[in-house]
């Protein structure tokens, strides 16, 4: 969804630089970790393939991909992974952004309220605030007993684009 938000640009503009040449914005990384939700989750880059790693507490260790291939973890390949990164930009495109943008000035009243003397950016506000619907949603999900949190670390591997 972040991507999402980054090419359509009316909402959140790409994150300002954090080192490294890397624009992201901080509202995973600062402040409070309780609100980062319940599950974590950390990419990292092997080879061709995107590495993620969803679990109540990351560990320092990374799975690595023969790791997840190992333990017959899910390891989608070129195939497997446009689709699944065509269903996610579809989605994200079709059915969350148009919430978004629909909702776009009461958000921006709200910002405006949270905001002290604008010292956060609109962007920086929407993305905590995505990331607050993400959890609870994922929550609501979890106590209707329509999924099972993980209780351990899981990881998978994505093709990455080329």
């Amino acid at each position: 969804m972040n991507d999402v938000f980054y090419e359509d640009k009316p909402l959140i503009p790409a994150g300002p630089k954090r080192g490294r040449g890397q624009r992201y914005f901080a509202w995973m990384a600062e402040g409070d970790p309780k609100n980062a939700g319940k599950i974590f989750r950390e990419e990292g880059q092997s080879d061709t393939y995107s590495l993620i790693s969803l679990a109540p507490k990351l560990t320092s260790s990374r799975p690595t991909l023969a790791d997840i291939r190992a333990n017959h973890g899910m390891v989608l390949d070129e195939a497997e992974s446009r689709r699944f990164r065509s269903f996610v930009t579809i989605f994200c495109k079709d059915k969350l952004l148009p919430y978004f943008k629909s909702n776009r000035d009461p958000m921006l009243r709200l910002a405006a309220q949270v905001s002290s003397g604008r010292y956060s950016a609109f962007g920086e506000f929407l993305a905590w605030y995505y990331n607050q619907i993400v959890n609870n949603t994922v929550d609501e999900i979890v106590e209707a007993k329509r999924m099972q949190s993980p209780a351990e670390m899981f990881a998978y591997a994505v093709r990455s684009a080329q």
